[in-house]
């Protein structure tokens, strides 16, 4: 194949993909307005590191088989399918971050009430955390329980957006947070687990009878 097609084949896929992108753009702003509008809209002058937002989530984009038949043609592969992912790995670790954070201080706070970690109620913790990713948990609102264990203890399992996981952060730490000994302390465990997007947190207190 001589130079010119396979430039004349790069231009044919980057143009059909970069009018799938933008239909699909177009489509999910006309859902809610008249008025086509970009996906992220951001000014980043005006933010800071307090600044929450929630990244659009974009569906996998089919790409058509004229398009990756003259991408083959050129010898390029090019996927049936264009995954999206709009998460960075800068956003990654910050909710790393908070949700170690969220697991630190929540374990502080019940340790200042009286009650004592637990390696087995950690590990049903963790399961009640797998539970509420996997949809198996039962919620009232942003509150919830596992569906194991209730015999042998209790809890609950908060369901929280980036910004309300800084509000809880914020509600831990707060200077005149006052503490009550619990008058029957038990063993506890706190475990933490995020949805296959990322944008949730689900982060677990679970107390042993």
């Amino acid at each position: 194949m001589n130079g010119h097609n396979f430039r004349k084949g790069r231009g044919v896929l980057a143009a059909a993909t970069a009018l799938m992108l933008a239909g699909t753009g177009v489509a999910n702003a006309q859902e809610g307005s008249s008025e086509p509008a970009p996906l992220v809209s951001l000014q980043l002058d005006t933010l800071s590191s307090s600044n929450t937002f929630k990244v659009p989530t974009v569906p996998p984009i089919e790409v058509p088989k004229e398009v990756r038949d003259a991408a083959g043609r050129a010898g390029i592969e090019v996927p049936e399918r264009i995954v999206v992912d709009p998460r960075t790995k800068d956003q990654e670790a910050s909710r790393a971050k908070v949700d170690a954070q969220l697991v630190a201080d929540s374990e502080a706070q019940l340790a200042r009430e009286g009650h004592h970690k637990d390696a087995r109620a950690e590990k049903i913790a963790a399961e009640w955390a797998q539970q509420a990713v996997d949809g198996k948990a039962k919620f009232n609102g942003d509150v919830g329980r596992g569906v194991t264990h209730t015999e042998e203890g209790t809890g609950q399992i908060y369901r929280l957006d980036d910004a309300a996981a800084q509000q809880r952060l914020d509600f831990l730490n707060r200077k005149n947070l006052s503490t009550t000994p619990h008058p029957n302390p038990t063993g506890f465990g706190v475990a933490i687990a995020r949805s296959a997007d990322g944008n949730t947190a689900y982060l677990v207190e679970y107390f042993l009878r």
